[in-house]
């Protein structure tokens, strides 16, 4: 089979040319059918999974929220039980003092070592 030429270009039949088309065509489809399978399993996944996840940070607030009251609660009472006990002797507005300066220090000294900076990563060396 010979092909012509046009303007000393060779000219390939008709049937090169609808073979392009159709491959150029089922590209294109496949593209846009990909495209929609993933549109549909992100759906999907917004429904069902996002749900799920969401639903799950909901029971851990509200349980984080819970234990935090209450872990709280414990020390205040904790301590003022061991204020009590060590100090029975002084009056109750002393042992309040003692205790809002047992509590600030402690909290003072958290607050301290969790705003501290860390040291900076050793940079690592090429040899």
């Amino acid at each position: 089979m010979q092909l012509s030429k046009r303007n000393g270009l060779p000219v390939a039949p008709e049937s090169v040319w609808s073979a392009l088309v159709n491959v150029y065509d089922t590209g294109q489809r496949l593209v846009l059918e990909r495209i929609e399978l993933a549109k549909l399993e992100l759906i999907g996944f917004a429904r069902v999974e996002l749900v799920g996840i969401a639903r799950q940070l909901m029971r851990n607030l509200v349980l984080a929220l819970a234990g935090g009251i209450l872990l709280v609660a414990g020390w205040f009472v904790l301590s003022w039980g061991l204020v009590s006990l060590a100090a029975s002797a002084l009056p109750m507005a002393w042992r309040l003092v003692i205790e809002a300066g047992l509590n600030l220090s402690i909290g003072g000294v958290l607050i301290w070592l969790a705003s501290r900076q860390k040291p900076p990563a050793p940079e690592e060396t090429s040899a």
